[in-house]
């Protein structure tokens, strides 16, 4: 039976994949993704690998990366490793958490505005992270979207590591498919204003994901929105 899909299918498969103990951190995480042996350099990702015995092309025990039988393939130089054993990756820094005293700032535009020939994109003000850079981003709530998608050229700036690539033919409105188009995934960190909350998700990348946002223009809404304390 062909998988479809869907929050449901993301929720089961991440708690499949949390089940062995990190190489790297002693979290249980899938090694591959581990945030920690990111802002490590790779002789030290060679060193942790070498002292438990580990491969240094799929990161499982018990062989070596010669002996190795898994299929592998970097998206990033082509060679038989994981993407976290690629040479061309950079040390990154050690994480730096900022504890801001600040009050939530989420924004939510609602969409059933009849004053207004606009309609109001549901959003989120958020924080990106990764190692010790952090951006603002805004992201969109699309409850009709089966994936997660992130600016290419935002995922890039980030320096996030790609974990694979993807072939997807897109349905769109209508019952319109578009070509096959090529993208790469990445897993990318995200936080609330106030520090409280930090999420991990896999995102595809995407060059546009949608025009300029309209902000929302003084009058009735943004008055009953200042109320209600869902506007900056």
């Amino acid at each position: 039976m062909k998988k479809i899909p869907s929050a449901a299918y993301l929720l089961t498969t991440a708690s499949k994949e949390v089940k062995k103990q990190c190489v790297f951190c002693t979290e249980k995480h899938s090694r591959r993704d581990c945030f920690q042996a990111q802002k490590m350099n790779l002789a030290e990702r060679h060193n942790i690998l070498r002292e438990k015995q580990c491969c240094f092309a799929c990161l499982t025990p018990k062989h070596t990366a010669r002996s190795c039988k898994t299929y592998l393939r970097c998206v990033i130089c082509g060679k038989k490793h994981v993407p976290l054993m690629c040479e061309s990756l950079k040390a990154k820094n050690q994480d730096s958490y900022r504890s801001e005293n600040k009050g939530p700032k989420v924004e939510v535009n609602m969409a059933n505005n009849t004053s207004s020939p606009r309609v109001f994109l549901q959003t989120l003000k958020l924080k990106m992270v990764c190692g010790n850079k952090e951006i603002p981003v805004r992201a969109i709530l699309d409850s009709g979207s089966q994936k997660y998608y992130v600016l290419k050229s935002v995922a890039e700036k980030m320096g996030y590591i790609p974990l694979r690539k993807k072939i997807l033919i897109h349905s769109l409105f209508g019952g319109i498919k578009s070509d096959k188009c090529e993208h790469t995934c990445y897993r990318i960190r995200l936080r609330n204003q106030d520090n409280s909350v930090t999420c991990n998700l896999e995102a595809l990348d995407q060059t546009s994901i949608c025009d300029n946002i309209a902000s929302v223009t003084p009058g009735s809404l943004s008055l009953s929105l200042g109320f209600q304390n869902l506007m900056k």
